[in-house]
């Protein structure tokens, strides 16, 4: 994943969901406005090392997405149950998910996400 993140960089803006407490990020933006009647495609994936005081709260979100931590701790709210997340903890958010996701530690803190849309992306 990390060879398409390098070579598909462009020089386009980030969206405004893309947090601005990353400390350094690699992302790739493949279809910021996918089309209505698509099956399943990729919107956006990346590569995020969080500050220590990394926080992200939201009430939906436009895509379905997949995030998974690499390193570091973080403490996951989602739909008003906290777990915590450390190395290979995964999860998973849309339209309708409200959760709030925080740096626990000021050690490197780093994790993958995939955003896609589509007909079939809840199923």
């Amino acid at each position: 994943m990390m060879d398409i993140l390098d070579q598909e960089v462009a020089s386009v803006s980030p969206p405004p969901y893309i947090s601005t407490q990353v400390s350094d990020g690699r992302y790739l933006f493949a279809n910021l406005n996918p089309p209505a009647d698509a099956d399943l495609v990729v919107v956006c994936a990346g590569l995020e090392e969080c500050a220590p005081d990394y926080v992200i709260d939201r009430r939906g979100f436009r895509f379905h997405a997949v995030e998974y931590v690499s390193e570091g701790r973080f403490e996951l709210l989602l739909e008003g149950r906290r777990h915590v997340l450390g190395p290979g903890g995964v999860f998973s958010y849309g339209p309708r998910t409200r959760y709030t996701l925080r740096a626990l530690e000021e050690k490197r803190l780093s994790k993958y996400f995939l955003a896609f849309a589509g007909r079939d992306a809840e199923g």
